[in-house]
């Protein structure tokens, strides 16, 4: 009975990661045009950022 239920759960197992792959593999022009989008928006930000804006702040001379 032990033998069934680990051939089972490699089973179900097997299937999840099969079912993973699949919808990987569906939906990948979905998931590169997001991963380009927010790589870009993640570069606008580190282009606007200036330090001139915090230098009251900072004590150093």
């Amino acid at each position: 009975m032990k033998a069934l239920k680990m051939v089972l759960s490699l089973a179900a197992v097997t299937l999840a990661i099969g079912a993973i792959a699949c919808a990987v593999a569906a939906y990948w022009d979905n998931l590169t045009e997001l991963c380009t989008c927010a790589k870009e928006k993640l570069a606008k930000r580190a282009d606007s950022w200036d330090d001139d804006g915090f230098s009251d702040f900072v004590d150093v001379e």
